[in-house]
């Protein structure tokens, strides 16, 4: 297994994860992605980027090797819905993406645009208990000066 540690962007008292973990297959397409990004002879890498640095990344190193026109945006979306399609409940889905209620997840790619239903996450967790229900618009337990 690779973890995979990503600090929030979007957070505040009624949105957003501040910290989630990705736990990934290591023998998965995304696995062998992330190893290959791992220096040689080390354990972990560290890979701190702003989402302007990000964008910029994507578009001079990663776009290229890809072909077309994909973005950061879509592939989260695609991300969506390949979990969708491989049968991951609304809970795991919104870890994943770093929300904190189920009904975020509602604008992200159908499972019938899922590829295939094979994906390399085997869990998420995150820091704040995702909203379901009656209580997917209210939060109770939020601390700002949480990590």
């Amino acid at each position: 297994m690779i973890k995979v540690t990503i600090r929030g962007a979007k957070v505040t008292e009624r949105s957003g994860q501040p910290e989630r973990v990705l736990w990934i297959k290591a023998h998965s397409a995304e696995g062998q992605a992330l190893l290959s990004a791992i220096p040689e002879g080390e354990m972990f890498t560290v890979v701190q980027r702003r989402a302007k640095r990000i964008n910029l990344d994507w578009s001079k190193r990663i776009r290229p090797r890809m072909g077309g026109q994909v973005s950061p945006y879509s592939l989260r979306h695609q991300f969506a819905a390949n979990l969708k399609a491989a049968g991951f409940d609304k809970i795991q889905i919104a870890k994943a993406l770093g929300h904190l209620s189920v009904k975020s997840q509602q604008r992200y790619g159908s499972s019938g645009q899922g590829q295939g239903g094979c994906v390399g996450l085997l869990q998420a967790d995150a820091t704040r208990e995702v909203r379901i229900g009656a209580d997917a618009d209210t939060v109770d337990d939020y601390d700002p000066l949480e990590p």
